[in-house]
Order: structure tokens, then sequence, then C-alpha cells
């Protein structure tokens, strides 16, 4: 299932951009688990969903993917995400400045989380 719903987010449309991410977003506080096995894949894929500068990006592709990194902080343990923290830090910065008000205030939220994950966090 996670294949498939992987490649549904390279398709243009943004409702089903959106509703993919959603899921993800589910399945990352429901099964934990399953997620961080595809972590190496779903961590950059949403990174790139936040960027502005794709069209098919709409603001609420761009807010999903943001709450969706959002939530693995507080799901996934540290472990699985030291990897990708600095990274996703780093590209978070773009989405602070993004025209937005919405997606700039779920970025603070985001990065936020990212910024405060460490070793201490036990989960799952």
């Amino acid at each position: 299932l996670i294949p498939m719903l992987v490649h549904s987010l390279s398709f243009p449309d943004p409702d089903l951009k959106s509703s993919t991410i959603e899921t993800f977003q589910i399945i990352t506080k429901d099964a934990p688990g399953l997620m961080a096995d595809h972590l190496s894949t779903l961590t950059p894929l949403l990174i790139s969903l936040t960027n502005t500068e794709d069209s098919a990006n709409t603001m609420k592709v761009r807010i999903a993917a943001l709450k969706c990194l959002g939530a693995q902080p507080k799901a996934l343990p540290f472990a699985a995400l030291r990897p990708y923290k600095a990274r996703v830090l780093k590209e978070l910065e773009k989405s602070l400045d993004d025209r937005k008000r919405l997606v700039r205030r779920e970025a603070v939220e985001c990065r936020s989380q990212w910024f405060t994950l460490s070793g201490s966090i036990a989960s799952a």
C-alpha cells in the first residue's frame, strides 16, 4: 500500500496529493513502525511538496506536507528521524518565507517539532 501511495504523489492533481499526504499523516500516528520503514522515501518527498516552485504544490498541498512532517517527531522514534533532522530544518526555512500566512504558520509549528526533537523522546 505504501508504494502506491508514494507513487500517487507524483501525479499533478493537488487534491490527490493532499488526500494522500493526509493518509500518510494518519498512518504516522496509527502505525509509526510502518512509517519508520519508509522514511528514506517519504521524508524527502514531503520536503519537496513544501516547495512553491512547483505549481502543483498548492497551498493545501504545502500545508498538508508540513502537517505530515510535523507529525513525524511526535510519533516516530528519534533514532529513525535523526538522519533527516538537519535537512528538514534547513528546507523548512524556505516555507517560513512562503507568501501564504497559513503555510508560514504551519511551517513554524513543524519546525518547532523538529527543532525540539532529541534522543530523550521515547516513542512508538
